[in-house]
């Protein structure tokens, strides 16, 4: 299966680096979920910038959570974190090796970042300023608010 925008994020269950199980079904109905996959250690350095930014990530009311598929990264971050070796979430969400995709709490996927190669990944400022778009949105009319 892959995701697409407009389709539902699928339920996961897994548990996170720290011992924690994360479902998604707990994020739903509350928070905008960013699910961050990298697949090389050399990746992770760009999880720096979210780390950085993870006061506007909450201020927007979404939840960050890095999917590793390789181990490597042992700064402590300030949001989930989940190291899938046999890539069960990355192929339950159809994710061939690294992208980023962003949901709103009813769990309709809004935007997917697929990134081929290391460079393809946003900047940071874009993931936030769709991040900030999704939040500020009336779900129940479908339109933005501005």
């Amino acid at each position: 299966m892959f995701i697409q925008p407009g389709s539902r994020l699928p339920l996961f269950k897994i548990a996170g680096t720290d011992g924690q199980v994360i479902s998604s079904a707990d994020f739903r109905q509350r928070y905008n979920l960013l699910l961050i996959f990298l697949d090389q250690p050399r990746q992770l350095d760009y999880l720096d910038g979210f780390v950085a930014a993870a006061e506007q990530l909450r201020l927007a009311n979404t939840r960050a959570i890095a999917f590793l598929s390789q181990s490597g990264f042992e700064k402590p971050l300030p949001f989930a974190t989940v190291l899938d070796p046999e890539r069960r979430i990355y192929e339950q969400l159809g994710i061939p090796e690294k992208a980023l995709v962003l949901s709103d709490r009813f769990a309709t996927v809004r935007k997917i970042f697929w990134a081929p190669e290391p460079i393809a990944l946003p900047e940071v400022p874009e993931v936030l300023s769709w991040v900030e778009f999704i939040d500020l949105e009336c779900h129940e009319c479908n339109t933005p608010l501005f």
